[in-house]
């Protein structure tokens, strides 16, 4: 994510752009001023959701047949803009403010090219498409409070063996086996990848499948609750019907 650095009221904050966002930028940076019009556009009309695949989908559609994007570069540009709304947000900038200190940045780094309608047309642009506070600053802002936890689960498994039982001569057949589970979770902590492993046995695995779907009940409760009051419920797996 980009980062800040500084005092932003002693006009000591500086502003660097990572390689992964590098790209992204370079994508925005060289879309026509109409092609950004047009995005901006479709923008507004999205609705505010954690998943950046269908904010894609759905602009896709609503650029059909007017601006053609390459899904994979539009879904780039879409996390750049999520990140800068996370910048924004965390500096305190507004959208005029947070584009002009991304721009500065861009212009001190000799890989970044000035685009043809010049820097000042482009800060105008993107001030523009980080503007949209009701639809992707909302997004944005979920998503960084998901990621508020010192720990995010990527993968679970559970590895399942039978363990044979010798007798007294190990030469001879195993006399029993023993079923044994291990709880495998794949996570993320610090910038790292982590594993964690935990014997279980199949009492282990029904109170973990209760608990699981005690919670899923508990979280659509909670939806239609919320829903019935107006309010908008947000998660990494929604569908687009909820």
């Amino acid at each position: 994510m980009l980062s800040a650095f500084g005092d932003r009221d002693r006009n000591t904050m500086v502003v660097r752009i990572p390689d992964f966002d590098r790209e992204n930028l370079f994508n925005l940076l060289k879309l026509e001023p109409s092609a950004r019009e047009s995005l901006y556009a479709a923008l507004k009309d999205c609705s505010a959701t954690l998943r950046l695949q269908y904010v894609v989908d759905d602009l896709v559609a609503a650029l059909e047949g007017r601006v053609s994007f390459d899904r994979l570069a539009l879904k780039g540009i879409i996390q750049l803009l999520f990140n800068l709304y996370w910048l924004r947000a965390d500096q305190g900038l507004s959208a005029a403010a947070a584009a002009e200190e991304i721009v500065d940045a861009a212009r001190s780094d000799d890989r970044f090219i000035e685009p043809p309608e010049g820097w000042a047309k482009f800060t105008q642009q993107l001030a523009q498409l980080l503007s949209l506070d009701e639809s992707l600053g909302i997004a944005a802002k979920a998503s960084f409070l998901t990621w508020q936890q010192p720990r995010h689960l990527h993968r679970a498994r559970v590895l399942t063996d039978a363990r044979p039982v010798f007798g007294a001569d190990p030469s001879n057949m195993p006399a029993a086996f023993v079923i044994t589970h291990t709880l495998q979770l794949e996570f993320h902590e610090n910038g790292e990848d982590q594993e964690w492993f935990v014997a279980v046995d199949a009492n282990d695995l029904r109170s973990l499948k209760d608990a699981a779907e005690r919670a899923l009940k508990k979280e659509a409760t909670l939806r239609n609750l919320l829903n019935k009051s107006g309010l908008v419920t947000m998660a990494w797996q929604e569908t687009k019907d909820v």
